[in-house]
């Protein structure tokens, strides 16, 4: 990460507009959170008590972070990035500056490492598990 403000430049707002029924009554607009929190955070909301594998978090309920494509992981402690630890100068602005690895940061990292190999592995047992194409409706 070469840029204090390099977590802003993959920062994306979240909009979710629900019924009453389903709002829930506690949301923490200051939370962390990425793509892979979407289906999480609103399955939570439509089917409650249903079990079911997943690699985000419900922003609604659950500590957060965010996570991008390029392995950029951020929460309420600062952000871990390809070997570099950073703090928050300003948190609100969302500035960042350079930190030595701390015990909270370190935990950032091997989550970041720890969703990066189930992803890797999850995804590669679905290539293997996947059924060749059939061509012009028969089977191959």
């Amino acid at each position: 990460m070469g840029s204090e403000l390099e977590f802003k430049r993959y920062a994306v707002p979240f909009f979710i507009s629900l019924p009453d029924a389903y709002r829930p009554s506690n949301v923490n607009l200051d939370r962390f959170g990425s793509h892979e929190d979407i289906f999480p955070s609103l399955y939570s909301l439509a089917l409650p008590g249903i079990q079911y594998t997943k690699l985000g978090e419900n922003i609604f309920e659950e500590n957060s972070h965010a996570m991008n494509s390029s392995g950029l992981v951020a929460n309420e402690e600062g952000a871990y990035h390809h070997g570099s630890f950073w703090k928050w100068k300003d948190k609100k602005a969302q500035i960042l500056e350079a930190s030595p690895e701390t015990p909270e940061l370190a935990k950032l990292k091997l989550h970041q490492q720890g969703l990066i190999s189930v992803t890797d592995l999850y995804l590669k047992e679905e290539k293997m598990n996947m059924k060749p194409a059939a061509s012009n409706g028969q089977p191959k």
